[in-house]
């Protein structure tokens, strides 16, 4: 059905589109700036979060049934599930970053974690995603790209003789060096039938070698749905504001939407490729960040009669 939102993310650009004398949708954000203008609007999505999704956003899942609330992702208050306290959801999106970005303020020493995701699929899109883990800065993690697309194998991590490595896997760890002065140290892959023979291939372990980094193969099984070590794993780092989401205007903001609006409608809506690949980074990163700090070897006690 034909869905017109009272609030377009997509054609969102903060104050300049939230003004009485803005144009409306679609050359603006609002759908009426003057009889539905931001200021109502945004008491509306902070108060009245059910009333904004349903009634002025048109969306068909009830925000109580999924598994992120708008609500953390934009921030605003909301009613904690579990003690009905009212509590401010601090909000996930970073008005100012733009894509690949370098994340400020990390102190000096502490351990950081440049990983990637790949949901792949035989038949339908895929997901692929790069994350920068902080738990130095709040315990944080960013999202720095994702890219969702019908793609094959290939594409994701090719080889010749005459061309050497090409596709995604290189060009991205091309990109990371050259911004960051580091490579992807690690990359969780869904081991489905398009790549369940990657790890096998001597030419992909040479690109591993030739990055110093690692493919994690992930199995998806019944821990799918398991509350604790499950996509619903993801549900406390939304609502604490602890996942960073790229949102400077323009091509941030389509991109970040591509997994705003999957887990704002999961396990209610139609894809669920940026959902699976979000749940694959995080359902690994503790276990990689911790192989990254290197553990004091235990002193024994001297017996006394040395």
């Amino acid at each position: 059905h034909i869905v017109f939102q009272a609030h377009d993310e997509t054609r969102c650009h903060g104050r300049a589109t939230h003004r009485r004398d803005a144009q409306a949708w679609p050359n603006g954000c609002l759908l009426d700036p003057r009889r539905l203008h931001w200021q109502k609007l945004s008491a509306l999505r902070t108060n009245q979060p059910r009333q904004w999704s349903i009634q002025y956003q048109q969306e068909d899942a009830d925000p109580d049934t999924v598994l992120v609330k708008k609500v953390w992702v934009y921030g605003g208050q909301d009613v904690d599930e579990d003690t009905g306290i009212k509590f401010d959801a601090p909000g996930c999106v970073d008005q100012t970053r733009g894509l690949w970005e370098p994340v400020l303020g990390v102190p000096e020493g502490s351990p950081t974690l440049l990983f990637a995701s790949v949901d792949a699929s035989d038949k339908k899109s895929w997901s692929i995603q790069l994350w920068l883990y902080t738990p130095g800065l709040f315990d944080q993690v960013w999202l720095l790209d994702t890219i969702r697309k019908t793609m094959t194998a290939n594409e994701l991590l090719d080889y010749s003789a005459n061309g050497g490595h090409t596709g995604i896997m290189e060009d991205w760890q091309t990109q990371a060096q050259a911004m960051f002065g580091r490579q992807i140290s690690h990359w969780v892959v869904e081991r489905t039938l398009s790549v369940q023979h990657l790890k096998h291939y001597e030419w992909v372990q040479l690109w591993e070698r030739k990055w110093n980094c690692q493919i994690v193969e992930h199995t998806t099984s019944m821990n799918k749905h398991d509350p604790v070590l499950g996509t619903a794993m993801l549900k406390n780092w939304f609502k604490s504001g602890r996942v960073r989401l790229p949102f400077a205007s323009g091509v941030p903001v389509q991109t970040s939407l591509r997994l705003i609006e999957e887990v704002t409608r999961y396990p209610n809506g139609g894809r669920d490729d940026q959902v699976m690949g979000c749940w694959f980074a995080f359902s690994h990163m503790m276990e990689l960040v911790g192989k990254m700090v290197k553990k004091p070897i235990p002193q024994l006690p001297r017996p006394k009669f040395v």
